[in-house]
């Protein structure tokens, strides 16, 4: 690795050189950056499925379909029945 730093040291300038190797020092660096944001991205919604998996309903199936039974079949009104400015 030294040798061809070397190498290319003597075909360039100092300046040419010290603008590639920055180059290639921030390729590099993001190319590390691409990786790692997959890695997270991927151990994040590995994290979110098994979120996702733990809320489960308490309630048997009879049940959840007699409380939307109940919630649609509330009017508009009753809901403001007992409602008064004073409340």
């Amino acid at each position: 690795m030294t040798t061809l730093f070397i190498s290319m040291l003597k075909r360039w300038s100092l300046f040419t050189f010290l603008k590639n190797l920055l180059f290639l020092a921030v390729g590099i660096n993001l190319i590390l950056l691409i990786i790692w944001l997959i890695i997270k991205t991927l151990k994040n919604k590995k994290t979110d499925e098994n979120i996702i998996d733990l809320i489960v309903p308490t309630e048997s199936e009879e049940e959840i379909k007699q409380i939307l039974k109940e919630a649609s079949s509330l009017d508009e009104d009753e809901e403001f029945k007992d409602w008064t400015p004073d409340n």
